[in-house]
């Protein structure tokens, strides 16, 4: 009972005092491995004699102990406070094309949108000739073609063959019809006010109440014109026109 007090008290004190000073000459790599230590102690008085590593074979009068360099592991500790934010690092490779995703679902059809502008319906072609106001058909073939309620107000129809053409309800108010011909043409309720009829042959035309206020008729024919309910106000006809003489030129 003596021995194991001495042991206990000075031989523990000595075999800390021994531990302590291996494990400070041992090196860093050799302090974070599992290593044991053993040791002599003696029965009578404790003393030990350390033996670093290796086993040993310790005297009848010495018991061998042995212990762990390496303790359990404490608690870990509170975390750190944040460093600070690093460089930003370099713009790394561009990476390879992925592959192509599946198409997605068809979209709501969106609202219809507003009509165009397209092409008036008085703008219509005839003998390959474009028809509309302010046109110029200067010496066009318009003969016996069909131009019912055709809109040519201020058309250039110099020379232009219009004989039997039907121009029911035409529009060609200030129209230059200068040397036209006009022979058989169905001009009924056309609208001819202030048009350039100079020279134009207007033998055997069907002008059934027709607007010719202030149409210039200088020199034109209208041998065999039917002028019924037709309005003559202010019409230049220079060879009497006005008083019935319908079988002559103006």
């Amino acid at each position: 009972m003596k021995t194991k007090g001495i042991f206990s008290g000075i031989g523990l004190l000595l075999l800390g005092f021994v531990a302590g000073s291996v494990a400070i000459g041992l090196s860093a790599s050799a302090a974070s491995k599992s290593i044991t230590f053993y040791a002599c102690s003696a029965k009578s008085n404790g003393i030990i004699k350390v033996s670093s590593t290796k086993a040993m074979t310790c005297a009848k009068d010495a018991t061998l102990v042995s212990w762990n360099a390496v303790g359990s592991q404490g608690q870990q500790g509170p975390q750190g406070p944040t460093g600070s934010q690093g460089p930003q690092g370099q713009q790394g490779p561009q990476g390879p094309t992925g592959s192509q995703g599946q198409q997605g679902p068809q979209g709501q059809q969106g609202p219809q949108g507003q009509s165009g502008a397209g092409i008036p319906p008085s703008v219509f072609f005839v003998n390959d000739y474009l028809i509309f106001p302010n046109a110029n058909l200067v010496n066009a073939n318009l003969k016996n073609t069909v131009m019912n309620k055709a809109d040519l107000h201020g058309a250039n129809l110099t020379n232009a063959n219009l004989s039997i053409a039907q121009m029911f309800k035409a529009n060609l108010e200030s129209a230059n019809l200068t040397n036209t011909d006009l022979r058989g043409t169905d001009l009924r309720f056309a609208n001819l006010q202030n048009a350039n009829l100079t020279n134009a042959n207007l033998n055997n035309v069907h002008m059934l109440d027709a607007n010719l206020v202030g149409a210039n008729l200088t020199g034109a024919n209208i041998v065999g014109a039917d002028l019924t309910n037709v309005d003559l106000t202010g019409v230049t006809c220079p060879n009497g026109f006005l008083h019935g003489n319908y079988s002559a030129d103006c």
